[in-house]
């Protein structure tokens, strides 16, 4: 699959960067890209699945609709953005450029709304 390795690419040159998921709404994986060392409790499908919630909730707010979240762990931040009907998660440790990171998928988000065109139909 072509994204599939432009993403493998993408994680071999930038240092930091863990891992890259495409998922659906309710957290089934389309795309998993990762180093071979990281912990599966890192890129379990339900972050995505919470994720969803929590932008329904943020929506809720009065502020807009959240386009992205940023989540900093003790050992990883995740940052999550939202091209519907799909999510995108970057994983890198917690001391990483998170402006990198969101630079990163702004700089995806044609990819993957075409990845979201070809699933919806």
């Amino acid at each position: 699959m072509h994204l599939n390795s432009h993403f493998e690419m993408l994680l071999q040159s930038t240092s930091d960067l863990k891992a890259i998921l495409v998922t659906d709404r309710d957290g089934v994986i389309l795309i998993k890209v990762e180093e071979p060392n990281l912990p599966g409790k890192v890129t379990k499908a339900a972050l995505s699945a919470t994720f969803s919630l929590s932008c329904d909730q943020v929506g809720k707010l009065g502020m807009g609709k959240a386009l992205m979240v940023t989540s900093a762990f003790d050992e990883y931040q995740i940052v999550q953005f939202t091209y519907p009907p799909l999510i995108l998660s970057l994983i890198a440790p917690t001391n990483a450029n998170a402006g990198l990171l969101m630079e990163i998928g702004s700089d995806l988000k044609d990819e993957i709304l075409i990845l979201a065109q070809a699933v919806a139909v």
